[in-house]
């Protein structure tokens, strides 16, 4: 395992940071602290799978393979497994099949290829098969792939929309996602801190912004110049920077791309008070602002 401490010239470090080959690509959350996610290696065509825990820093996959290569996708987490979906056909990637793996050790557990992910939970896996001018969803067990339930009934389909919606508003409890500043608009505490640093920067785009607790994260992207190999291409430097209210300075500041041609939104987010924010497209980086 390698956990890397950065930026010895901020106050405050973060927790770790982690990345295996290729850029990282998507990743989900469960509610123990894990995180799962794909990377890719746009030049082999190869993808890999990790696991760890961003609280206890336990590392359980890293550069893990599966058998297809390059065409599937993570679509789900629990507190257990995660999903895999795979695409049929290249051209135009829809996900299709259901395999279930364990969290930690990344070990098929069961799998489903004829039918679609729908969504997941802790107990069960919600999938629907595809028919000429309809949808037959399923209701299984997590832990086996055991059918529980079928509907075929537009009513019962209804009852699977509603739990669908109850699922995605649990979800996204513990989340924090930056807002774009607005000058003049936003509150009071941040006014004062965002006019002597800011408003002096040539910018592309907006601003972005969390307060959380007793802290300002706020990221933005600075011009810097044209590229001189590609004069028609511009160079932004994508900064965050994290300022403690209660000592009334910065204790964080960092580039998440020292170079880059656009404007990246919603570089960062909070989830149980960790601040996550990914450098160069390959280091997943967690700082813990709740203790």
């Amino acid at each position: 395992m390698v956990f890397k401490n950065l930026f010895s010239g901020n106050s405050i470090k973060p927790d770790f940071t982690f990345s295996q080959k290729g850029n990282i690509w998507r990743m989900y959350f469960n509610n123990s602290g894990i995180t799962v996610g794909e990377t890719r290696d746009l030049y082999t065509k190869e993808a890999f799978l990790y696991s760890l825990n961003y609280e206890s820093k336990e590392v359980y996959l890293r550069d893990f393979p599966l058998d297809e290569k390059w065409w599937f996708s993570i679509e789900g987490v629990t507190n257990d497994y995660f999903i895999i979906s795979r695409f049929l056909n290249p051209e135009m990637p829809e996900p299709i099949g259901i395999h279930v793996h364990d969290i930690k050790s990344g070990e098929l557990i069961w799998k489903n290829d004829e039918l679609i992910l729908f969504f997941v939970t802790d107990e069960f896996v919600y999938g629907y098969k595809q028919l000429f001018e309809s949808k037959i969803f399923y209701k299984m067990n997590t832990s086996t792939g055991g059918i529980i339930e079928e509907y075929r009934e537009e009513v019962n389909i209804y009852d699977v929309l509603s739990e669908k919606s109850i699922h995605d508003e649990k979800q996204y409890e513990g989340y924090f996602y930056p807002e774009i500043y607005v000058q003049g608009d936003e509150e009071d505490v941040i006014k004062e801190y965002f006019p002597v640093d800011v408003n002096s920067l040539k910018l592309e785009g907006p601003v972005e912004y969390i307060h959380f607790n007793n802290y300002l994260i706020y990221n933005y992207h600075e011009k810097k110049g044209i590229d001189i190999r590609n004069i028609e291409r511009q160079v932004l430097s994508n900064i965050i920077n994290i300022i403690d209210l209660e000592k009334n300075k910065v204790v964080f500041k960092e580039a998440l791309n020292k170079e880059t041609s656009s404007y990246v939104p919603d570089s960062f987010f909070i989830k149980d008070g960790y601040l996550f924010f990914i450098r160069e497209k390959k280091e997943l980086t967690a700082v813990n602002l709740g203790k």
